[in-house]
């Protein structure tokens, strides 16, 4: 497993390198006129770790990764894309099991993480073991108890398709769909899941109210958990041992 993230980063380092080289997407070249979007910057947010500068956000591509994140031919049998364990309903995590389902009926260790505010994030997967989006992706694609599938399998599959051939070349120029690609698209949709319109984030802002009992559970919080679900974001990025051994069965 450390070899296919080692290749996959290797030449997702060098493809970078060499785009770069060549000229970058940048705001003053936009050939393809995208809709370049500004990242958001939460008010009473710290600065986010990942600011994009590799990989600049657009509406394609946010679209494109959307895509990308619900279609099953990311997976090597069709029916575990990403969306199936990091499911939209339940904040983009899961629910109504201990641990996620995978390919060929396999379970993973650990239940998926939710997916919202990831730009804040410097470190990924509940252990803490990768450090950038395009690292923590690799993983369950490749993973065999999770997609299951190489690079070289969905880049096939991809390659079929003419609407994404036309859209990989809009966004990023090449209708040869590679890894870097695939990797950048996601990340443009994921690390753009934020939360922002709860009834907390309302309270904070002063346009709501909390009810009684609201107000009395806020404060208990304040007392008793904000050390570690630090405000705003509800979490020190710490990593913690709970006690709790990893199920292996």
């Amino acid at each position: 497993m450390k070899k296919t993230f080692v290749s996959i980063l290797l030449l997702t380092g060098c493809t970078i390198l060499l785009s770069y080289g060549l000229g970058s997407c940048r705001k003053t070249d936009n050939p393809n006129n995208l809709t370049l979007v500004e990242q958001e910057i939460l008010e009473g947010f710290p600065t986010p770790h990942y600011r994009f500068a590799d990989n600049p956000l657009s509406k394609e591509g946010i679209e494109l990764g959307r895509q990308l994140f619900y279609d099953g031919r990311l997976s090597k049998d069709i029916n575990h894309p990403c969306s199936s364990c990091h499911q939209q309903i339940a904040a983009f995590g899961t629910y109504e099991h201990d641990r996620s389902h995978g390919y060929n009926g396999s379970h993973t260790l650990r239940n998926a993480p939710v997916l919202f505010n990831l730009a804040w994030q410097d470190k990924f997967h509940w252990d803490g073991e990768f450090k950038s989006f395009y690292e923590e992706a690799v993983q369950p694609i490749n993973g065999h108890i999770e997609m299951a599938e190489s690079f070289n399998g969905v880049i096939d599959k991809l390659q079929k398709d003419a609407s994404y051939r036309k859209q990989f070349k809009m966004i990023f120029r090449t209708e040869f769909i590679s890894p870097e690609h695939v990797l950048k698209a996601l990340a443009q949709f994921t690390g753009t899941l934020t939360s922002v319109n709860s009834k907390y984030d309302r309270y904070k802002k002063g346009t709501v109210s909390f009810t009684a009992q609201e107000e009395a559970g806020y404060q208990l919080f304040l007392i008793h958990c904000n050390s570690c679900h630090t405000e705003p974001l509800f979490t020190d990025y710490s990593l913690r041992n709970i006690g709790l051994p990893v199920d292996n069965f």
